[in-house]
């Protein structure tokens, strides 16, 4: 898969040296709003261990879950809809 340069330098920035990131980060790549769910991560200062600790608390180390929340955030709705293979995720 190609990544945008932009893409990849917004992934360095939220791995932030903590190499337990990096398959966070490659799961994300699988997401068709990949891009858009870096940007929130990064606004909202979710990086290397920050990131880590809020996927096992909020989440349950979840990161499905995580994506479900921020496409949620990102869309502006109240209901949480399922991640869906082929169409959200590939």
């Amino acid at each position: 898969m190609h990544l945008p340069q932009k893409t990849k330098d917004l992934m360095l920035n939220i791995i932030d040296d903590d190499p337990v990131i990096v398959p966070i980060m490659h799961q994300l790549t699988r997401y068709k709003d990949c891009y858009k769910i870096l940007k929130w991560l990064y606004q909202n200062n979710m990086r290397g261990k920050n990131l880590k600790d809020w996927i096992k608390v909020s989440f349950n180390d979840s990161v499905i879950s995580m994506v479900q929340y921020i496409v949620m955030r990102n869309n502006q709705e109240t209901k949480e809809k399922p991640i869906i293979y082929g169409k959200d995720w590939a």
